[in-house]
C-alpha cells in the first residue's frame, strides 16, 4: 500500500514555460485525488494519468493559480463521451462562481450536470479508502486546507492562508506537511513565511513547503524554514 504526491505545479501568480500553477496528483495504492488544479495544471496532469480515472478533485479557493484549470476540465466533460461525473470538491458555492465564466446562462447547471459537485465542510469525507478532512484557514477569501489519510499514513496540504490555528491542526502529526510560502514577511495577512511553515508544522515528521513567493529563493526559504525540502514541478513525494 503506498501514498504518493506528484507536484504538478507550484507556481504563483500565474504560469511559466515548464512551471504550472498549483496541482499534486494523490496516488493513494490506485484512488487518484488531484489537490488543486490551477492555471496551466490539466496539460500536466494529462502527463500522468486519464482524467477519467481521478476518484475526485479537491480545490482550496477560487484564486485562479488554484482553480482556473477547472475550465479546462469542463472542457474535457462537455467534450468527450462516456465520462464519468468526477466528484470536485471546493468552497461553498464554488459550482456558481465557475459556472458565471461559462457563456451561458446555466452554466452552474451544466457544471452539476457533468460533474459531482460537492462543497467542503467540517466533517470527514470518504473517497475509496481514502479519508479528507477539509478544515477552513485564513486567506482573505473563503479557503480550505485538507488532513488526507490513507490507512495510517496521513499527508496535510495548507492550501493558500496566513499562520493560524487551523493550521497547526491540519499539519498536527502528519507524515507529510505540504505548507505554501507566498509571503517572505512577518505579519502577512494571506500567506505563510518560510518560518510559519515550520512554526505549524513543527510536530509534522516532513516538512515540505511549496507555493514560493516569487522574491523568495528556494535557498532562503530551506535555511529560514530550518533545512526543510523545497517542492519542485515534477517531483514526486513518497509518504512516509
Amino acid at each position: 500500500m503506498t501514498l504518493t504526491i506528484t507536484v504538478l505545479g507550484c507556481n504563483t501568480p500565474y504560469p511559466e514555460p515548464g512551471s504550472p500553477c498549483s496541482g499534486y496528483l494523490v496516488d493513494a495504492s490506485g484512488t487518484l485525488i488531484l489537490l488543486e488544479l490551477g492555471l496551466a495544471v490539466w496539460p500536466e496532469l494529462l502527463r500522468h494519468t486519464d482524467p477519467d480515472k481521478l476518484a475526485a478533485i479537491w480545490i482550496s479557493h477560487l484564486h485562479a493559480d488554484h482553480s482556473g484549470d477547472l475550465l479546462a476540465a469542463y472542457q474535457w466533460a462537455a467534450n468527450t463521451k462516456g465520462v464519468p461525473r468526477i466528484p470536485i470538491y471546493g468552497p461553498p458555492g464554488w459550482a456558481a462562481r465557475i459556472g458565471a465564466a461559462l457563456p451561458a446562462p446555466d452554466g452552474s447547471d451544466q457544471l452539476r450536470r457533468l460533474f459531482d459537485v460537492r462543497e467542503h465542510t467540517t466533517r470527514e469525507q470518504k473517497v475509496n479508502d481514502v479519508t479528507i478532512r477539509s478544515i477552513a484557514v485564513q486567506h482573505g477569501v473563503p479557503a480550505y486546507g485538507i488532513r488526507l489519510t490513507h490507512l495510517d499514513h496521513t499527508l496535510a496540504y495548507s492550501g493558500d492562508t496566513k499562520l493560524c490555528p487551523e493550521l497547526e491542526t491540519i499539519a498536527a502529526e502528519a507524515h507529510i506537511f505540504l505548507c505554501e510560502v507566498g509571503a517572505t514577511a512577518v505579519g502577512s495577512k494571506n500567506h505563510c513565511t518560510p518560518e510559519d511553515a515550520a512554526h505549524a508544522g513543527a510536530s509534522a515528521k516532513r516538512l515540505v513547503l511549496t507555493h514560493l513567493a516569487r522574491d523568495l529563493t528556494t535557498t532562503d526559504a530551506t535555511w529560514r524554514a530550518s533545512g526543510a525540502q523545497v517542492a519542485q514541478a515534477g517531483a514526486v513525494l513518497h509518504c512516509p
